[in-house]
Formats: C-alpha cells, sequence, structure tokens
C-alpha cells in the first residue's frame, strides 16, 4: 500500500514546478520513495496518476492499494487504475453537489435505469430518453447528456420531484466504467471500513515536512524540467537513505499526534456508548 507525498517548489517567475513522490506505509517496514515525478505547479493532481502507475507498472512495482487525497481522485483516474493496472485507487472523492442532492424528496441519479449498451435512460416515471450524446462539462472534460422529451416532463406526475434541468437533461459520465466508479467509491467513503483504511495515510505531511526543512526542497536549483527532476530523484535517495539508517538503528516512524480535545470527545464518545 502507497501514498503519495506533494511538494511545490520555487523556481523563477513562471516555471514553479512540484513533486508527486509515492512512498511506501507498511507499518513493518521503512516508509521509503519509490517513484519521483516532476510536473508544472498548474498541472492539476489527478492528471499524473495514470504516469505514475505507468512508470510504477514498467518496474514491476504496481502497489494493490494506493492511498491517495481527494485531489488527486475522480472517475476516470478510479476506472483506468482498475481496470488497466488493477489498482485499488482509496480515497475521498467529491460528493454529489448537484440540486438533486441537496434537495429532500427530490430524484437524484439512482432511480433511474441506465442502459449503457442501448445508449438510453428510462426515467422514475417509465419515460424513455430521446437523445444521448457527448458534450464537454463546465471544466472542458467529457460527460454525457441524456434528454428527455420535454413535452412529457412538463406533464409528468413526478413533475415536482426533478430538478428544473433534470426534467429534460440528465448529465452523466461518459462511460459505465467510470459512472460505475464513482458509484461505488461514494458507497465506499462513508463505510467505516473506509475510514480504518484511509488513515494509513496519515502522517504523509511528515514527509513534506523533512523535504522541506531536511533537504530544502522548496527552491529549485535550476532551471529546465530535466535538472529540476533529477534534484527530486536526489532529494528522495537522501530521504531513503536517512529513513533507512533511522530504521537500523530502531528508530519507528512516530504516530500522529492526537490532540487533547479530540482525546476528549473519543472519551466523550465512550462514555456516552456505556
Amino acid at each position: 500500500m502507497w501514498k503519495p507525498a506533494t511538494v511545490a517548489r520555487k523556481a523563477p517567475p513562471g516555471r514553479d514546478t512540484k513533486s508527486i513522490s509515492p512512498q511506501t506505509c507498511e507499518a513493518d517496514a521503512p516508509h521509503l520513495m519509490v517513484q519521483v515525478t516532476a510536473t508544472s505547479a498548474t498541472m492539476a493532481d489527478g492528471d499524473i496518476v495514470g504516469e505514475l502507475h505507468s512508470h510504477l507498472d514498467e518496474q514491476q512495482m504496481l502497489p494493490e492499494q494506493h492511498v491517495m487525497d481527494m485531489g488527486y481522485v475522480d472517475a476516470e483516474v478510479l476506472a483506468e487504475s482498475q481496470s488497466r493496472y488493477h489498482v485499488d485507487l482509496v480515497g475521498p472523492v467529491m460528493p454529489d453537489t448537484s440540486w438533486a442532492s441537496k434537495e429532500a424528496g427530490r430524484f437524484d441519479h439512482s432511480p433511474f435505469l441506465i442502459d449503457w449498451q442501448a445508449r438510453s435512460v428510462i426515467c422514475p416515471a417509465g419515460q424513455t430518453s430521446r437523445d444521448w450524446g457527448h458534450i464537454p462539462d463546465r471544466h472542458g472534460k467529457p460527460s454525457l447528456r441524456v434528454r428527455f422529451p420535454l413535452r412529457l416532463c412538463r406533464s409528468c406526475p413526478l413533475h415536482a420531484q426533478c430538478t428544473p434541468i433534470a426534467a429534460k437533461v440528465l448529465m452523466l459520465r461518459p462511460d459505465e466504467a467510470s459512472y460505475h466508479a464513482l458509484k461505488l467509491a461514494r458507497i465506499r467513503k462513508v463505510s467505516p471500513a473506509f475510514r480504518k483504511l484511509y488513515a494509513t495515510r496519515a502522517g504523509v505531511e511528515g514527509t513534506v515536512a523533512q523535504a522541506v526543512r531536511t533537504c530544502e526542497m522548496r527552491r529549485a536549483r535550476s532551471i529546465g524540467s530535466k535538472k529540476l527532476r533529477l534534484q527530486a530523484f536526489f532529494t528522495a535517495t537522501a530521504m531513503n537513505v536517512l529513513r533507512a539508517v533511522q530504521w537500523l538503528t530502531g528508530e519507528r516512524p512516530t504516530s500522529t499526534p492526537v490532540s487533547r480535545f479530540a482525546r476528549l470527545v473519543a472519551s466523550a464518545k465512550l462514555l456516552a456508548a456505556a
């Protein structure tokens, strides 16, 4: 199981970069960096996951599970990681922010029957969609737009339970794999097992702090993506040597500290349960 650490670095104006380094997080082994990737600071974290997994696949070092924060996880990344690399991506996903999810009694996507092979959708009232086409969303990413006959929607007895846009248009993920991957990730996110599993990511900020304070990772020493990647590689190597030496001398990674207030809340919950 691995977790990524991201460190931004300052460079000449317009050339800021960041390094993304997945590291091991087993309790019975030192936490070592296994891959280093340097990208432009403006690149979204999720856009680099495919490249990370591709490099790790070439080295035959793909993990069974990869623990990431919300910035790395989206529907397409979830689907590709599972189908192409057989990597279970563990991380919180963006919640459903549609109007239907916020209004009590309104329909979300779950009551709609989607037939991906027939390219059609049946609404809760039993009406079949009219159009099925792909368009970019507001962020420029592909999405699926399904239209229903406006005349039937307006006369539908369930019209009040649909949002104004859902009454005639349904926006979905562009393909079946990413749609179901996101749906399952949202269900998984609220389970106790997910919270326990995601807790293994705690402490990744310690990697960032070590890279910044000990190895001065914030400051780029050269200009050029190749030189910056070489600096990140040497920094990760130095950190791995430090951690390996600490492990051999008997020093183990410390557990994530818990604040007094958090301990008080936990105690109160235990007393209430008793």
